[in-house]
């Protein structure tokens, strides 16, 4: 059959999640599993980052505190960083196993600055006053 194209069938691709994944079948499975659960552990992630304030937790300080998973956590991290949410210090501090671990801060909602612990739902002690004035 000289000269013939060749036949090529193309697979219907599956629309992946908007979740973390590295875009291999078993990532794209893990990331379809957790569209239900991955929005409440944001917010928990989220809110225990605002609570924390300039203190900040580490991934590991985390998963102790509110008992997720390293591998359901670090997705949920990533994406808080990836939307502005939160951000690296730059600072550490020891895991249980004595290794050093960076420090995650909840940022304002509105400005971006890190929050001081000001208990004002998510904004820096300067958003909070143009707000409540």
């Amino acid at each position: 059959m000289a000269g013939a194209a060749p036949t090529t069938v193309h697979a219907q691709p599956r629309l992946a999640p908007a979740l973390p994944h590295s875009g291999g079948a078993t990532s794209i499975q893990a990331a379809f599993s957790m569209l239900e659960h991955a929005p409440a552990q944001r917010e928990r992630v989220l809110r225990a980052l605002r609570d924390a304030g300039w203190a900040g937790k580490t991934r590991d300080e985390l998963q102790h505190e509110l008992g997720i998973s390293g591998d359901a956590l670090r997705p949920r991290v990533w994406q808080l960083i990836k939307d502005g949410y939160v951000r690296e210090t730059g600072g550490t501090r020891k895991t249980a196993a004595g290794r050093a671990a960076y420090i995650l801060v909840a940022l304002c909602s509105e400005c971006g600055r890190d929050l001081s612990n000001t208990g004002y739902a998510g904004h820096c002690a300067d958003c909070a006053a143009r707000e409540l004035s």
